[in-house]
C-alpha cells in the first residue's frame, strides 16, 4: 500500500484506510475464524450448489496437439475463480493423462438443454 501510494497509483489517505481495515481484519481473523471457514473445515464436501453447476456442464473429453501437453498438482481440478463454478464463462478441467483432460464448460448446450 506504501509503494502505490509513493508511486501515486492511490492517495495517502486510502493507503491509511487499507492499512488500518488489513490491521483490525488480520486480529479479528487470527483469534476466532468466521463460522463459514469452520464449517467448511468440519464438513468439506460440496455444496449442493457446487454440485449443481458442475453436473450442469457440458463436459468433453479433449486432446493436446504436440508438443503441448497437460500438466497437475496435487489439486489436479482447476477452474478461473474469478468466474466461479456457476456462471456461463465458467470451465473446469481436469487432465486425465499428458495427452488427455476432462473439460466442462458453460459454452454450448449443457446436458438439460441438448
Amino acid at each position: 500500500m506504501q509503494q502505490l501510494a509513493e508511486l501515486g497509483r492511490i492517495s495517502p489517505d486510502l493507503a491509511t484506510r487499507r492499512l488500518q481495515e488489513l490491521e483490525v481484519s488480520y486480529a479479528r481473523l487470527t483469534h476466532e475464524l468466521p463460522s463459514s471457514i469452520v464449517n467448511q473445515i468440519k464438513d468439506p464436501r460440496p455444496s449442493i450448489e457446487m454440485v449443481k453447476a458442475i453436473v450442469s456442464m457440458r463436459w468433453r473429453v479433449v486432446r493436446a496437439k504436440e508438443p503441448e501437453f497437460f500438466i497437475t498438482s496435487d489439486n489436479p481440478a482447476f477452474y478461473h475463480e474469478a468466474y466461479g463454478l456457476g456462471t456461463e464463462h465458467s470451465e473446469l478441467r481436469f487432465p486425465l493423462s499428458p495427452g488427455l483432460a476432462l473439460h466442462g464448460s458453460r459454452a454450448g448446450a449443457s446436458l438439460g438443454q441438448r
